[in-house]
């Protein structure tokens, strides 16, 4: 009941995470081309707000599904939705479906007890 008026409790803690670690951790991916300046989990969902190189505009992103193996040592990225269709498009062609590696160390020993709620 609690959980229903705050939010999910366990996304509050991979909120905590992405909002720190996850967010160095994507920004760091996608430095070429902008940088990530929100990052959050609701549901199944992964919400960010990007500012590419060149735009005065913040552009939604979301992607649904991740997929983290046992180890955590590689995430398989979900479909993705943009609110610009030709980001969306260059998203599902080329992002969509694909293995990340996740870093030895802090990071992947982080991602171990959330594991099956990503």
């Amino acid at each position: 009941m609690l959980g229903g008026k705050l939010g999910n409790p366990m996304d509050m803690m991979i909120n905590s995470f992405l909002g720190t670690k996850g967010i160095d951790m994507v920004n760091r991916k996608v430095g070429r081309y902008g940088r990530v300046t929100a990052l959050h989990k609701d549901g199944e969902g992964y919400h960010a707000v990007v500012r590419l190189l060149g735009y005065n505009d913040d552009i939604e992103v979301t992607m649904l599904n991740l997929d983290v193996d046992e180890e955590c040592s590689k995430a398989r990225l979900g479909k993705f939705r943009a609110n610009m269709p030709w980001l969306e498009h260059l998203l599902e062609d080329h992002v969509e479906g694909r293995e990340i590696p996740i870093p030895e160390g802090q990071i992947r020993m982080a991602l171990k007890p959330f594991r099956k709620y990503l």
